[in-house]
């Protein structure tokens, strides 16, 4: 649905210690900026230790898809005891049918922009937000925001997301990924409006007082002081009053430098790697050339002499 929808929204979260400033700051500026109709509830947890070396720091870490998976089993069947009549048939098919019930998630190093009037449409079981223009761009979604009808398939398909993390050691994200381009579990998606949630990396992203998303989710985010993360968190508290600093201005340039920089070194690798293989195998070729050539002149002299000896 787009904007102007009506009905209520409820957001869960998971929420930390480590993560309680971005909580805090999240439930402030849903209070001033959210609109009617949306609610913010949190689970409670402990911290988690982050995964060191390559890779994404919470692989391996499913917390957050159990949470969905227990919501969505709660949603399910609070929808099947609604079902339930003791009238008779004829007078519930008179009934308008329920609304159809989404379990829907924001993590808590979001902030509210401006109101969220988007909701979840029944045209798809999954709804997620699109992956920012500086996150990992060979992926479609993001999970900083997502929504899924509480039925069966949204169920199967996160219960499947828990059990390959489990398996592998591997990123919610990314699981989800694979899955979706896969379209296994069978399951239909669509993305969230960029108009409604829009993902910033606190990094590389621009400052922009006129963004239209009315609820901004940060990646690559470490603490409550990022650059960016702080700018919008002012605006929040000052009623969206001010300008943004120069030095938030501009940074995607510096990105896409740095990308290019990324790709010219990926290609002088890999002009070597091919340069070195090639010489490799013709400087062994030469060597076992003149092996050849001197075992071939050794066999020439021991010829020569069988032929003069008596």
């Amino acid at each position: 649905e787009g904007a102007g929808a009506v009905g209520n929204l409820s957001l869960h979260t998971m929420v930390s210690p480590k993560y309680r400033p971005f909580w805090e700051n999240l439930r402030a500026s849903a209070e001033a900026h959210a609109g009617p109709g949306v609610t913010l509830e949190a689970e409670m947890v402990e911290d988690v230790k982050l995964k060191k070396g390559g890779g994404n720091k919470m692989r391996g870490n499913h917390k957050k898809i159990d949470l969905i998976v227990s919501l969505l089993r709660e949603a399910i069947a609070a929808a099947q005891v609604g079902q339930g009549s003791d009238g008779p048939a004829a007078v519930g098919a008179l009934e308008p049918a329920p609304p159809r019930a989404f379990v829907c998630w924001l993590d808590a190093t979001s902030l509210f922009w401006g109101p969220l009037d988007w909701r979840p449409g029944p045209e798809a079981d999954l709804w997620f937000s699109r992956e920012g223009s500086h996150g990992n761009t060979q992926q479609q979604v993001n999970l900083g925001f997502l929504c899924a009808a509480a039925n069966p398939k949204a169920l199967a398909f996160f219960e499947a997301v828990s059990a390959r993390i489990e398996k592998h050691g591997a990123w919610d994200q990314a699981v989800v990924n694979d899955f979706l381009a896969a379209g296994v579990p069978p399951v239909s998606w669509a993305p969230v409006p960029q108009s409604a949630v829009e993902m910033l990396s606190d990094r590389w992203d621009d400052c922009d007082e006129g963004r239209q998303a009315g609820l901004l989710k940060f990646i690559s985010l470490k603490t409550p002081k990022g650059a960016l993360y702080s700018q919008y968190l002012h605006f929040s508290r000052n009623g969206r009053q001010g300008k943004c600093p120069p030095s938030l201005k501009g940074r995607h340039r510096l990105w896409e430098a740095r990308e290019e920089k990324k790709r010219r070194k990926a290609e002088a690798r890999a002009r070597q790697k091919q340069k070195k293989g090639g010489g490799g195998k013709a400087s062994q070729g030469s060597r076992a050339h003149l092996r050849g050539g001197g075992q071939g002149r050794r066999l020439q002299r021991a010829h020569a002499s069988t032929l003069e000896s008596p």
